[in-house]
């Protein structure tokens, strides 16, 4: 009698959507922090500093004001990253 072949199925199941507080990193520094990125933290917006490697050097003023008139609008659509 054949056996049964376990079928892999795709995508990371249920336990990917639904958050477990075991993963909550509370700051970058947490001994755990690089094992669970993907995850969504909160940082003092004092913590963040000009990345010295953005090659945009020249912005935009009306375009970064329609950037911030949508997102008061609709919110942010895709993370800022």
């Amino acid at each position: 009698m054949a056996k049964a072949v376990k079928k892999q199925a795709l995508g990371r199941g249920l336990s990917a959507l639904l958050k477990d507080p075991d993963n909550d990193i509370k700051s970058a520094s947490d001994k755990n922090a690089d094992q669970l990125v993907g995850n969504i933290i909160e940082l003092d917006i004092n913590s963040i500093s000009v990345n010295p490697y953005q090659p945009r050097t020249n912005f935009n003023e009306e375009n970064l004001k329609e950037l911030a008139s949508s997102i008061k609008e609709l919110g942010v659509i895709q993370p800022i990253t």
